[in-house]
């Protein structure tokens, strides 16, 4: 009737349910369904924030603040941005302050301040072969990578690619699932 998880720091929880919500590489999912695989679809994105402060929000194009935007030129790539706007009193924002000040440590993975996302997406091979395996460069090579590749696009989405926080700026590999049979109801299952 209870299941107990063992985590990485040696300590453990014991629950009625246990949802397996932990990402691609769910380890989870490694131990219930392992014939559940992933595969590279041969696509690679490289994605960065440009942090909302007071200052930076003024000088970024207001068009890229009003919703998620979806660029696909006639190429081999494109490229996704969207606003992610935290609610904070008005009155901290008028002053500028609301946890968005600075960059830091761990902001690629910090979701605690409000931020401009974009992502820039291509198939390997329309990458320079120079470069190597893209996913194993530096934020500032790829934010370069990006440039060179939209140097004739709108002057706002350049500026929210070369002003982005270096250490946001990432590449990851596009992986899909395998298709898997339906498996049997436990108390263990997979999101």
């Amino acid at each position: 009737g209870t299941v107990t998880a063992h985590f990485a720091d040696g300590s453990s929880a014991t629950g009625d349910v246990l949802v397996g919500a932990d990402g691609g590489a769910s380890k989870v999912r490694g131990q219930y369904l392992p014939e559940a695989g992933r595969i590279d679809t041969g696509i690679v994105g490289i994605a960065g924030k440009y942090l909302l402060t007071k200052e930076n929000r003024d000088r970024l194009d207001p068009m890229l603040l009003r919703s998620p935007m979806l660029i696909m030129p006639p190429r081999v790539y494109g490229m996704f941005c969207a606003p992610h706007e935290l609610d904070a009193p008005t009155d901290l924002l008028a002053a500028g302050i609301g946890g968005n000040e600075g960059s830091g440590p761990g902001l690629n993975l910090d979701n605690t301040r409000s931020y401009a996302f974009w992502a820039f997406a291509a198939r390997r091979e329309a990458f320079d072969p120079r470069y190597g395996k893209i996913e194993a460069l530096g934020g500032e090579q790829l934010r370069e990578i990006v440039l060179d590749k939209i140097a004739d696009w709108s002057p706002a989405l350049r500026f929210l690619v070369a002003e982005s926080a270096v250490d946001t700026v990432n590449a990851i590999p596009i992986l899909s699932a395998t298709p898997v049979k339906p498996w049997p109801a436990t108390n263990v299952t997979l999101l």
